[in-house]
């Protein structure tokens, strides 16, 4: 929950307000990190992250300047 949220406009795409002013602080328990790290969605991410730096790695060398 954030206190007194600042937003940039009417529509409430950005906020305004800053991490520090935010007033509440998230406390993650043991239990749900291990959750989180036995789903799967860590490597799933980091696949993901990868491949998007191999793309771009790609797009860098160009077609026949393989390594």
């Amino acid at each position: 929950m954030v206190e007194n949220p600042a937003f940039d406009s009417q529509t409430k795409e950005s906020l305004g307000t800053k991490a520090v002013n935010f007033g509440s602080k998230v406390e993650l328990t043991e239990s749900f990190l291990n959750a989180i790290l036995k789903s799967g969605i860590v490597e799933s991410i980091l696949s993901v992250a990868k491949a998007k730096e191999d793309a771009k790695l790609a797009k860098t060398l160009g077609p026949g300047k393989k390594k």
